[in-house]
């Protein structure tokens, strides 16, 4: 059993009578408006004729729920592949979700022996279903959603889902960041929640900007001298290549909370620049996502964390700095 969000996801080769209850949703696909391809045994002609005809007469092109006097099905016409085939995958599991999220649903069954049409496919369902509620006093409760995949490869799909599990709880990561407050997630915090990364094998190092004076990052301490929190760099490496093979490298943005300074930013947008810290949380997810998945590549993620704050120490416009490549710049 896999749990996301509120979805919890099993695997079985066949269903048995006990599988169909008054609640369930059976997914079925439909190719070309002609057949349901991996028709599950228990499904008769009657049944399969009723749901060919009226998707046809319907011209269905995207996820459509018939509630019959057979049960709740929902047909999901099988894409064409096209070069963003698992983009557009993905975008399709999230449509689903939009369908039975309904309350009353609590079981959806998938029949489906594709494992790369499948793994994509719940990998929307995973990324639509998140949800970030961490500091709200009240929640609602959300009803869980249990999904059972239905195939003679379950083993093959499980696998294969995996891969795309790993990706989604990288994502989440990312989001999970972006979400926080600025008064929560400053840029010693932002390092704090990099540390997690350790438990998967990433190497990560933290300067402080004591280290940042040595070395000359010079522009990136100057964004961050009007705030009362101190900047941070963290680097984090994933060792899955050979050794000595260069890395891919990644770097992102990471300004915590950005009120323009002393040139102070519009007080109707300012409430935005919490998420000026999102290329730094996109390189985090990241690193988790290759980390979890144990890619065979050396890879580096830096990622540069600052408040930019008003204050009399604050940099000033016209201000001349010189940068850690030895370029001077006029603020």
């Amino acid at each position: 059993m896999i749990s996301v969000s509120n979805l919890k996801i099993d695997f079985k080769k066949t269903s048995t009578k006990k599988d169909n209850k008054e609640s369930v949703v059976n997914v079925l696909f439909l190719k070309d408006l002609k057949e349901i391809k991996y028709r599950p045994v228990w499904l008769n002609n009657e049944i399969e004729n009723f749901l060919i005809n009226h998707s046809k007469s319907r011209k269905i092109k995207q996820p459509y729920l018939f509630e019959t006097q057979f049960g709740l099905f929902l047909i999901i016409p099988i894409l064409k592949n096209t070069d963003d085939y698992s983009l557009d995958i993905e975008n399709q599991g999230g449509l689903i979700l939009d369908k039975i999220n309904l309350d009353f649903y609590d079981r959806i069954n998938f029949y489906i022996d594709d494992e790369f049409y499948c793994s994509n496919l719940l990998r929307g369902l995973c990324l639509k279903s998140y949800k970030f509620e961490n500091y709200k006093s009240k929640t609602d409760q959300r009803k869980i959603k249990n999904i059972l995949v239905f195939s003679q490869n379950f083993l093959k799909i499980k696998s294969s889902f995996q891969f795309n599990l790993n990706l989604v709880k990288g994502v989440n990561f990312a989001r999970d960041l972006v979400w926080k407050p600025a008064n929560i997630l400053n840029p010693q915090s932002f390092a704090e929640e990099c540390k997690k990364l350790k438990k998967f094998g990433v190497k990560v190092k933290i300067l402080k900007e004591s280290n940042l004076k040595k070395i000359g990052m010079t522009s990136l301490l100057a964004v961050g001298q009007g705030s009362r929190q101190e900047s941070h760099v963290v680097v984090m490496e994933w060792g899955g290549g050979k050794k000595g093979e260069k890395p891919l490298a990644f770097v992102g943005k990471g300004v915590c909370f950005d009120s323009g300074g002393l040139s102070l930013k519009p007080a109707k947008s300012m409430e935005d620049m919490k998420w000026d810290m999102g290329g730094a949380a996109t390189v985090s997810g990241l690193i988790e996502a290759i980390a979890r998945n144990k890619i065979k590549k050396n890879v580096v993620g830096i990622i540069g964390l600052v408040e930019n704050m008003p204050d009399g120490n604050a940099q000033r416009p016209g201000d001349v700095i010189k940068s850690f490549s030895g370029k001077t710049i006029e603020v």
